[in-house]
């Protein structure tokens, strides 16, 4: 899958990206992603991300940041 970071920006602490799938087929090609570093087990730190939501347009995108005080 072919993929392109749009967006990326950080807001108190907390880091999020909008990322463009460029091949899918979908309604909803534009992705939010919320990124944390988590302590494993192993007590070493890893980087994850979390699928907040999908949409077609980056406009939505723009407004579930607006919706939830993310601006």
């Amino acid at each position: 899958m072919k993929t392109k970071q749009v967006m990326h920006f950080c807001h108190y602490g907390k880091e999020y990206s909008v990322i463009k799938c460029m091949d899918c087929y979908e309604v909803n090609p534009y992705r939010i992603y919320h990124h944390f570093n988590d302590i494993g087990e192993d007590g070493v730190i890893h980087a994850h991300r979390k699928l907040m939501i999908k949409y077609a347009d980056l406009y939505s995108c723009f407004y579930w940041f607006i919706q939830n005080n993310i601006v």
